[in-house]
């Protein structure tokens, strides 16, 4: 043996032929080797569990939120129920449940002769008419029709024509407008607007 580790055999020998080391010796390893490869086999698991944890989690605030939402719209019902029906016929003309479109042709024509103004064309752009339907769906979404309209008048005829747009039975939203002066020395206002439906 070399010199250099015979001491150190020396002190170590009489610890390995301990009756206690002998004994307790295999014990000790068994459990660390169990302790190690338990280690290493429940690593995956912990992370298992604390994944499927974060996903409960996120689930159950997604579920959160979809139940607030339910009983907001369940509350929105409740109150629109109570709402006066003279009321509820009125939100229907502001904002009805079809394209309506004779009936808002005849509004804005009705509202330029009681200014004493002349409207000289109105064109929409391209939308599919949708009739009224049998019960309106709470999942109605909110529709565009746009639209255009040029007026005829003197200034004063036209600035009460745009103000009594206001009192339209039919929210109507105005985009842009100008006014020019036509040849005859008269004004044309041209007008771009919105007007807006649900559709289910």
């Amino acid at each position: 043996m070399n010199p250099k580790y015979s001491r150190y055999y020396t002190y170590i020998k009489p610890i390995i032929n301990s009756k206690a080391v002998k004994t307790y010796s295999p014990i000790v390893f068994s459990i660390i080797t169990i302790t190690i490869f338990s280690l290493y086999a429940i690593r995956p698991t912990v992370k298992t569990i604390l994944s499927l944890q974060i996903s409960i989690n996120e689930q159950s605030q997604v579920l959160e939120k979809l139940n607030e939402k339910s009983r907001n719209l369940t509350e929105g019902k409740a109150n629109y129920q109570k709402i006066d029906s003279s009321l509820k016929n009125r939100l229907n003309i502001l904002i009805p449940p079809s394209t309506s479109l004779p009936q808002l042709i005849t509004n804005l024509y009705s509202l330029s002769r009681s200014n004493q103004a002349s409207i000289s064309g109105i064109q929409f752009q391209p939308i599919d008419l949708d009739g009224p339907p049998i019960t309106l769906s709470k999942n109605a979404t909110l529709k565009i029709i746009e639209l255009s309209l040029n007026v005829q008048g003197s200034f004063t005829q036209l600035n009460e024509f745009l103000k009594s747009i206001k009192s339209l039975d039919r929210i109507l939203e105005i985009k842009s407008l100008n006014i020019s002066r036509t040849q005859d020395g008269g004004l044309i206002m041209s007008v771009t607007a919105n007007a807006f439906y649900l559709k289910n």
